[in-house]
């Protein structure tokens, strides 16, 4: 019950610091629906025994958990390696993150977004371009491949590279706690991604991404424009960011 009430404390909070409620109406609302499923895409796809272990399978609810047993690798990875590596563990030099282990419904999200452009078309987000580039050509079978096979692998033993001090940085991630939980490993119901086995570099990009306004932009990316609101509000200067993703990087540690 505790957990429960600091979780809705803090959906409430972040709807307040947006200045809109029809905006926690509509977060409750994208909630409650699935993941993104093409029209022609089946309820419960199945994974073929003949390239992949038969215990491995592919989750299409967000509620659904994924085997940790690792899918075979499709053959679009490939175009995916030149940046996110050959074990998808992500790499700085192309500001990459690291796919390997997180949750197959928040990297099919992702993906739909780019492809549909929710999510890559901020004027000066070069990164997140380059991967709306890439995502307008694959499938929605193809990024039901990717999504399940990425999630299937074991998460990225990720070292520190960003020097933040750990102790403010645990204070900012109080406001983080309701919905991307104590230990960093997102919370479902809130469609929250994990944030353990990411690099530190990465998460720094990504919330100073939010507060500049390069992620959350579009009126469809619900999730996106929280965690914009609360950038804005809670990261008051670069070094605010570098701290919260130098604490972040201690939860692997745990």
């Amino acid at each position: 019950m505790a957990n429960f009430l600091w979780v809705l404390f803090g959906i409430i909070i972040i709807a307040i610091s947006l200045g809109t409620i029809s905006l926690k109406n509509q977060f409750i609302k994208e909630l409650n629906r699935e993941p993104y499923v093409s029209d022609s895409a089946a309820a419960a796809p199945t994974v073929s025994t003949d390239t992949a272990p038969a215990a491995a399978t592919v989750s299409t609810d967000a509620a659904t958990a994924v085997t940790t047993n690792s899918l075979a690798k499709p053959a679009s990875y490939a175009t995916c390696a030149a940046c996110h590596g050959q074990n998808a563990e992500g790499m700085k030099p192309m500001n990459a993150p690291a796919l390997a282990g997180q949750s197959d419904w928040y990297i099919s999200t992702q993906l739909h977004h780019f492809k549909k452009g929710i999510r890559g078309k901020a004027p000066g987000d070069i990164t997140g371009m380059q991967m709306q580039g890439m995502s307008v050509m694959l499938t929605d079978e193809q990024i039901k491949e990717l999504s399940g096979y990425l999630s299937s692998l074991p998460a990225t033993k990720v070292t520190k590279t960003v020097e933040g001090d750990i102790e403010k940085g645990k204070t900012l991630y109080q406001n983080c706690l309701a919905c991307h939980g104590a230990d960093g490993a997102g919370m479902v119901a809130l469609k929250s991604p994990a944030l353990t086995g990411q690099h530190d570099w990465y998460i720094e990009n990504q919330l100073l991404g939010f507060k500049k306004e390069y992620r959350g932009y579009h009126e469809e990316d619900i999730q996106g424009k929280i965690m914009q609101g609360s950038a804005k509000m809670f990261i008051q200067t670069d070094q605010d960011a570098k701290d919260l993703a130098a604490y972040i990087m201690t939860l692997n540690e745990k």
